[in-house]
């Protein structure tokens, strides 16, 4: 079997063509690291202030989120007070005070845990107010 001419030159130059190509392709690779790397290197400040930007976009989305699931219930108690006597009538209580005829109010309060109590320099602002306390008492 003869190979045409064609056929026989086209293998020739086709080796160190097709190794002139891996050669170009790596350099061109090469040379994109570097400059992402360079640029990487002289950026990374604003890479910084990128992070924290997303850091501060995920806290601003949570709080959104959490204001949506607040205005979700505050809106279902509008619907229910707009709607319902019952809801009407639990919220004039722990709102008002109402009671009905008859009932007595007992009010209870809690003493605070010793962590949010105010220390004894907090507490006494003004000496002197003390000291000028009304007769009554």
């Amino acid at each position: 079997m003869r190979r045409r001419r064609s056929d026989l030159s086209r293998s020739r130059v086709s080796r160190p063509l097709r190794l002139w190509g891996q050669l170009r392709l790596l350099r061109t690779l090469l040379l994109v690291v570097g400059c992402l790397a360079l640029w990487a290197l002289f950026n990374v400040e604003n890479l910084r202030q990128l992070s924290e930007a997303q850091a501060d976009r995920d806290t601003v989305a949570a709080t959104v989120e959490s204001l949506r699931a607040s205005l979700g219930q505050m809106q279902a108690e509008r619907e229910a007070l707009n709607t319902n006597l019952r809801a009407i009538e639990r919220a004039a209580r722990e709102q008002f005070k109402f009671t009905y005829p008859g009932e007595q109010l007992v009010l209870i309060e809690r003493e605070t845990p010793v962590e949010s109590r105010p220390q004894a320099s907090e507490e006494i602002d003004d000496i002197e107010s003390l000291t000028n306390l009304p007769e009554a008492l």
